[in-house]
């Protein structure tokens, strides 16, 4: 810390104590005349009193501010530890929601190794809707999950609009071998599927990895 600073505020902190010394030994000195004035005197007394404003420190005083330095350095460090503890848990969350991804990804994939997409009126492909089906609404779900804890912010209408578009995009994903260029709006989206090895990432567009 600066020097001039530091000497600058003992300075004023020996002046306040001064300050305070001296309003002591006038409280002392005036409380036997208080306690023996008439009535009317201390109503005037303390009627002159209030017409005083009391002690306003200047906004550069070293104290007020080396004070509130010291307040606000306590609340930064505070919610530091606080963000220090949430972070683990979010990280986890994220990363399940990563995982789950993925499984759906693999099944997804195994689906498309399986079974061509052009149907036949059989049981067999009858099956295969269902299994699509339940597996269209578990990706539904882990995608709202994701995009809620990406986006704290949202309001409902953008948070409806983008779960659609991301859900469009997926089934678009597991439907295409080619190489498609993700919406601007989904751009955190595929970003973190690419980081986490669900997409390959090619001159901005991107592949669901078949495994």
């Amino acid at each position: 810390m600066d020097e001039i600073y530091i000497n600058k505020l003992i300075k004023d902190i020996e002046k306040v104590e001064k300050f305070i010394q001296q309003a002591d030994n006038a409280i002392e000195f005036l409380l036997p005349v208080e306690n023996s004035a008439p009535l009317d005197r201390k109503i005037f007394a303390l009627y002159q009193s209030y017409c005083k404003l009391p002690y306003n420190p200047e906004k550069s005083d070293s104290i007020t501010t080396a004070a509130t330095n010291v307040i606000l350095t306590k609340m930064v460090n505070e919610m530091k530890q606080e963000l220090e503890k949430e972070e683990p848990k979010k990280q986890e969350k994220f990363d399940d929601i990563i995982e789950l991804l993925k499984q759906d990804q693999l099944e997804k994939s195994k689906l498309i190794k399986e079974f061509s997409f052009e149907f036949k009126p059989d049981d067999k492909s009858s099956e295969t809707r269902e299994l699509q089906s339940e597996l269209t609404r578990d990706v539904k779900k882990i995608i709202a999950k994701f995009i809620k804890y990406s986006n704290l912010n949202l309001n409902e209408k953008d948070f409806k609009e983008i779960l659609h578009d991301a859900m469009q995009f997926t089934n678009q994903l597991c439907r295409n071998i080619e190489w498609l260029e993700p919406p601007a709006n989904l751009r955190f989206f595929t970003e973190t599927l690419v980081k986490n090895n669900v997409l390959y990432y090619k001159d901005g567009q991107v592949k669901l990895i078949v495994r």
